[in-house]
């Protein structure tokens, strides 16, 4: 009878001590289930998640929280930094580019006009050499008339015409 009596105290004592600790054990394991929660919605991208204090065991967890709160705000507003600069550098890419365009489209223009002006060089340069041999008898007829003897005989050689129109044969 002792050894039923004392397996009968030491079952009441493992079933208190299971209850104990399982009662005692709830709240912490609610707690952490509270913080996992909190900890997968935050990884899965929803910054905006807060775990609330309430509910949470003991003051560790609590301060923990905070902090876990604290964190995802920074994380929120890094976040939001981010995409404004990411929004400002898009501006300044698109201002970059169009700016790049506009002096693409310059220098185009441009090119086009120093090709023009090749071209034109290259006509007046071979116009040139057409008139050159032109302008060189120019001046050698006018040397030759300066010394042309009917030039100071002009007067007479032009009395003289009349007579021979009249002296020639009808045709």
């Amino acid at each position: 009878q002792y050894k039923i009596s004392f397996l009968t105290i030491t079952i009441i004592f493992v079933i208190v001590g299971i209850s104990s600790a399982l009662m005692l054990t709830r709240p912490l394991l609610r707690s952490i289930d509270l913080l996992g929660e909190g900890v997968d919605r935050v990884s899965s991208g929803d910054l905006e998640h807060k775990i609330l204090f309430s509910g949470l065991a003991c003051e560790e967890f609590v301060v923990l929280s905070h902090s876990f709160n604290d964190m995802t705000a920074s994380l929120r507003q890094a976040k939001q930094q981010l995409d404004d600069y990411s929004r400002s550098l898009e501006k300044l890419v698109r201002a970059r580019t169009r700016e790049l365009e506009e002096t693409q489209a310059e220098l185009l223009t441009q090119a086009h006009e120093a090709g023009m002006a090749e071209m034109a060089v290259g006509v007046l340069h071979n116009i040139g050499n057409a008139i050159t041999p032109v302008k060189v008898g120019t001046h050698l007829l006018i040397k030759r008339l300066r010394e042309n003897p009917l030039r100071t005989n002009l007067q007479e050689s032009l009395l003289a015409i009349p007579a021979a129109i009249l002296s020639a044969p009808n045709m």
